[in-house]
């Protein structure tokens, strides 16, 4: 992906992996080494794969195994005494009152239930006879079929993983009986039917309670939900305690009602008690997950990481002695220390385990991204292009696509393949995606959900200012609101015009631009017949330190003078810059030209009306506003004949150097 810094390449490669995609992002530094760059990306690759597979990466301390181990026992003991010191009362307690329900079912039911045990294990029997005896060809047969289809299935990783959830699945299933079962069986119970068709036949203070009950439930619902909303914690509890009072007071006018005693009171209720509590304890009995085995590929992983990030050594001893008068013996002492990879086989073993990644990934119908990020970062185009020489050894991995983020140099350089100068590009990518800055669409919908407050004039502004770059068009539209805020504060009123922001916003960014080129013309070799240059920037600068609450005609008059003197041509005075100077004078002089174009574009208040008149001519729109402030990038030369048609448009005098004012006014202090 090619295209200008800001321009969005980043968020492109963050949003380029799906959901079932394995995303491998490398970044690469200002100063690399290939070596530390490939070991970097396969730490990387490994500790990213044990993750996706739901397993803990190594963390590779340097406490001993016995202190590890006791650490976890610690931990463990700890977590089963809080278990205990809450579990074994409730418990008790649970026990305590659903025993005489269980001792109820147990007689009720045990003969019936030891009957069926009884003929299931008959009827097995006889079968299993049957089959030894050879009386039932059949049934042999399908059971030694089954036997050698189980044999099959061990190595399977689907199947075992089928075996071992199979009981749990079966108790979740009997909890989603069990606990909703607890509470529609009240449907089928005459009694609790009676007491229910009782209510609406009861007296008027009977309808009242029922009325008050239900009141008083749905405030302490509403009081809850309110305290989980709210962000102080004074308020949050403030509202549980009412909840808290309003549920209490809903139990103490149940339980003065002799209506509601008696569906409370019911029979059956202890028992449904405890179809529920069982139910609940089947649930979480359902939720238990027995330790996944870890797939080869995994454990390639995490031999790899102690491979990368430890140095293993290994010793061993050998003594052999025989005793008697003379003493007799010998001993071998051995000692294995691992060897650091060099760099032919970390490229190797990383190709290698990145292939194996990808065919995994591509079995779960996912893709692998390796996304190589910040190459624009490494400085010029031919470090870039070094850079892709030195790393395609670990480019063309099957199954694997490679994202790489470049300069637009490089993307140009990408364009003349196939012609006599060849380079790494040509061998090392595929094909160039070309981001290019948003049109003045694109700006108005990512203003619209970054800053859906900001009036379109504003964003127009911020577009011409950018060209279009989206990192550079954020940053301008939080500045737009920033300065808003700061001017409604201090004014104590929330409007503010648009000839006053865009005026001040304008003016700092050129005030910002022409600090930075007075910093690299100082530079340079001036004399005293030629210093005047710099002092002209150090007035216009003054003059925009001075005017940033709005514009004067001081100022106008002084940008018209810098914006003019970048479009004289050289007369050999001693005057004259020196030759160096020339090109940032230029480009200061037509980055001016364009601020000034701005000023004078969002200055009048009619800018509504102007901008209609203006839009009728290609010239006047602001996307061409956007291209010319893009073309600066490329030369101040090409650039002004975009902004003299854009003046034109707009109905402003164009500058040229026939045009300077005599000097630069003085600023106003």
């Amino acid at each position: 992906m090619s295209g200008p810094r800001g321009a969005g390449k980043t968020t492109l490669l963050n949003e380029s992996a799906g959901k079932n995609d394995f995303q491998l992002r490398i970044r690469v530094p200002a100063a690399y080494h290939p070596y530390d760059l490939v070991y970097s990306a396969f730490v990387t690759l490994c500790e990213q794969f044990i993750r996706r597979e739901g397993f803990e990466v190594p963390q590779l301390t340097r406490l001993s195994g016995f202190v590890r181990t006791g650490q976890r026992m610690r931990r463990a003991f700890r977590s089963l005494r809080r278990r205990l010191f809450f579990g074994i009362p409730a418990a008790a307690l649970i026990v305590l009152g659903t025993a005489a329900t269980a001792k109820a079912w147990w007689d009720e039911h045990n003969a019936g239930v030891r009957s069926r045990a009884g003929t299931a294990g008959h009827w097995v029997a006889q079968h299993a006879g049957d089959i030894w005896h050879g009386r039932s060809v059949g049934a042999g047969l399908s059971v030694t079929v089954a036997g050698l289809l189980i044999w099959r299935l061990r190595k399977s990783p689907r199947w075992r993983r089928r075996l071992l959830r199979g009981p749990a699945a079966v108790a979740r299933v009997t909890a989603y009986c069990l606990m909703p079962g607890a509470f529609l069986s009240v449907l089928f119970d005459p009694d609790f039917r009676r007491h229910v068709g009782a209510l609406p036949d009861a007296a008027a203070p009977g309808q009242a309670k029922v009325l008050l009950i239900v009141l008083l439930l749905v405030l302490c619902v509403v009081a809850l939900v309110r305290g989980d909303k709210t962000s102080s914690s004074m308020k949050e509890r403030g509202w549980k305690a009412a909840g808290f009072l309003l549920a209490c007071s809903a139990a103490v006018v149940i339980w003065r009602s002799t209506t509601f005693q008696a569906l409370l009171l019911d029979s059956e209720n202890p028992a449904r008690l405890a179809c529920f509590v069982a139910g609940m304890l089947l649930f979480y009995i359902g939720r238990w997950r027995t330790k996944r085995e870890e797939p080869e590929l995994v454990i390639k992983c995490r031999d790899h990481l102690f491979q990368l990030r430890t140095t293993q050594s290994t010793s061993a001893t050998f003594n052999m002695g025989v005793a008697g008068p003379g003493v007799l013996g010998s001993a071998h002492a051995s000692s294995l220390a691992s060897v650091p990879l060099n760099f032919p086989q970390l490229v190797e073993d990383l190709r290698a385990r990145l292939g194996d990644v990808a065919n995994h990934v591509h079995r779960q119908r996912g893709r692998t991204i390796v996304c190589i990020d910040e190459l624009d970062r490494l400085g010029t185009e031919q470090q870039a292009l070094h850079f892709l020489s030195e790393v395609k050894a670990i480019l063309g991995v099957p199954q694997v696509h490679y994202l790489i983020s470049v300069a637009e140099d490089v993307g140009a350089a990408f364009v003349r393949r196939g012609l006599p100068d060849r380079d790494a590009t040509d061998s090392s990518l595929d094909d160039i995606l070309h981001v290019q800055p948003g049109d003045v669409t694109q700006s108005l919908a990512i203003m619209a959900k970054r800053a859906s407050d900001l009036p379109e004039p504003y964003v127009l502004l911020a577009h011409a200012l950018s060209g279009g770059v989206p990192r550079d068009l954020i940053r301008y539209g939080r500045r737009t609101l920033e300065m808003h805020e700061d001017i409604s504060s201090a004014r104590q009123a929330p409007a503010v015009e648009l000839t006053e922001i865009s005026g001040r916003l304008i003016v700092e960014e050129l005030y910002d631009t022409l600090a930075g080129f007075r910093t690299l013309l100082s530079k340079l070799h001036w004399t005293h017949e030629n210093a005047a240059w710099l002092s002209t920037y150090r007035v216009v600068m003054d003059h925009l330190r001075h005017a940033r609450a709005g514009t004067t005609s001081e100022l106008m008059e002084a940008l018209e003078y810098l914006a003019a003197s970048g479009a004289v041509p050289p007369t050999g005075s001693p005057t004259e810059p020196p030759e160096a100077a020339r090109q940032l004078i230029t480009e200061a002089s037509a980055y001016t030209y364009y601020a000034l174009t701005l000023l004078q574009i969002f200055q009048p208040d009619d800018f509504e009306d102007r901008r209609r008149t203006a839009s009728a001519a290609p010239a006047g729109q602001f996307q061409f506003l956007a291209e010319a402030r893009l073309e600066l990038t490329v030369s101040p030369h090409s650039a002004r004949p975009l902004i003299d048609a854009a003046r034109g448009a707009w109905h402003l005098r164009a500058l040229s150097g026939t045009l300077l004012p005599v000097r630069v006014p003085p600023a106003r202090t």
